[in-house]
């Protein structure tokens, strides 16, 4: 019985040698090719989380400013009703004052703003855009690696005229 069990293991032996194949520097490829895969896909997560949150930024500010000036908008008006129709006013009154570095620059950002004189209640909208390369904003996306263009982004905002 005791010879029986070293021949059983001899054969397990062989059978080992024959099957199994070497590992030598096969863990060395594999961490080579799971780097290669990952650290690209990796850096295209960061890029992405980047420019998401700074597209975020940006709209929280457009969005900040448009209703800014939809409520400055809507007390000028109660000053002096002309603000409605005169763009000249609505900038030196309003527009002018609004400015947030990188984001809003200019008074030409701001859409002409509507006046809903006949709604209940009656109301102002504001919309203000984000375009980058105009105006001197900063260009965005920046890098632009996937050869997007200039995005535009754009807020807007309704105040009641009470």
């Amino acid at each position: 019985m005791f010879v029986w069990r070293i021949e059983k293991s001899r054969r397990r032996t062989a059978w080992t040698r024959r099957f199994k194949k070497p590992a030598r520097g096969a863990s060395l490829v594999e961490f080579a090719a799971a780097v290669a895969l990952l650290v690209p896909t990796v850096f295209i997560i960061i890029f992405g989380v980047v420019e998401a949150t700074s597209a975020i930024m940006i709209y929280n500010t457009l969005s900040s400013a448009a209703h800014q000036a939809a409520r400055a908008l809507a007390i000028a008006y109660w000053k002096d009703s002309d603000v409605a129709s005169d763009r000249g006013m609505q900038n030196s009154q309003v527009f002018d004052g609004i400015r947030s570095p990188n984001c809003i620059v200019d008074s030409r950002q701001f859409d002409d703003p509507t006046f809903a004189l006949g709604a209940d209640p009656p109301s102002v909208t504001v919309r203000v855009r984000f375009r980058g390369g105009q105006y001197g904003l900063p260009p965005f996306p920046n890098p632009d690696p996937l050869n997007l263009g200039s995005i535009e982004l754009s807020a807007t905002a309704t105040q009641a005229l009470d």
